[in-house]
């Protein structure tokens, strides 16, 4: 009897343990599946974050290389229009310059026509006085004897042109009563009228005329009225895009040197400027 009850405790002390044991292995594996959750659920969070990290960086990328591409695009077309306006400008440079050209061509025009007619009205007015003294000294001579009329003109020329003639000289070989008659002639409208006298210190004048076959293509200097045998200079000037061609009588010099010995009209060609494949400088962007 005591035997079996030894046996029962036994067996029922080791069911204790064997059921001590089995709840402690439960316990431990029931740690380590908490372990293993709470590491998988760790590793989770941290792929979170790391995906969430990353999402903001490309989202950061994507908004700096947003911005960048605008200010290129903003640079770009301030770029353009800075440059465009630059074109409008040297435009508008270009034809005050032709205006300012145009009118100082205008006005050195009309400065020698009033210089023209200045001249003209000047020779007309001792035209009209040389007229007037010959035709009185005519009148007068008119009744006159030759040996009267003789010494009144010897008297007059003597009066008019002491100190200029030998009197004694040019009387005795003859000479001097032709240069009288020859004068008396042509101021009086005979003969011809153009015939310098001897004895006169008159030089003629000359009009030279220099002018631009396009005045949107250059312009030209040098123009004017000047005496006989005067060296003059001209000049023609391109404007912008386009270059010195020639001159109507061939010369293809811009600058050259004429001597005056008649009236002359000379017109300079123009001709655009061949492209050389430049481009216009560019333009710095905004700092």
């Amino acid at each position: 009897m005591i035997k079996y009850v030894i046996v029962a405790a036994a067996a029922l002390i080791v069911g204790v343990l064997l059921g001590i044991v089995l709840q402690k292995s439960k316990e431990k594996k029931a740690e380590m599946t908490i372990a293993d959750a709470e590491a998988k659920a760790l590793q989770i969070e941290n792929d979170a974050h790391k995906r969430a990290e990353s999402k903001t960086k490309e989202m950061l990328l994507e908004a700096k290389e947003e911005i960048l591409r605008s200010r290129n695009e903003y640079e770009k077309e301030a770029k353009e229009r800075r440059i465009e306006q630059q074109k409008q400008e040297r435009r508008l440079q270009q034809k005050e310059e032709n205006i300012d050209r145009k009118t100082e061509t205008l006005e050195k025009r009309e400065e020698a026509l009033n210089q023209k007619h200045a001249a003209l009205d000047k020779e007309n007015e001792e035209i009209k006085i040389i007229k007037r003294s010959q035709t009185e000294m005519l009148e007068r001579i008119s009744g006159f004897t030759a040996e009267d009329a003789k010494k009144y003109l010897i008297d007059q020329v003597e009066i008019e042109f002491d100190g200029v003639y030998d009197i004694a000289e040019d009387t005795a070989n003859g000479k001097f009563y032709r240069k009288v008659a020859r004068k008396m002639t042509v101021a009086a409208g005979g003969e011809n009228g153009s015939e310098e006298n001897e004895g006169e210190n008159t030089t003629r004048q000359f009009t030279l005329t220099v002018q631009s076959a396009n005045t949107d293509q250059g312009s030209v200097t040098g123009g004017g009225t000047y005496d006989g045998g005067s060296s003059v200079t001209i000049t023609a000037t391109p404007n912008s895009g386009y270059v010195f061609e020639k001159w109507s009588d061939g010369n293809t010099s811009a600058t050259r040197t004429l001597t005056v010995t008649e009236d002359l009209t000379l017109t300079a060609s123009f001709k655009a400027e061949e492209a050389s494949g430049g481009e216009d400088p560019e333009t710095p962007p905004f700092s």
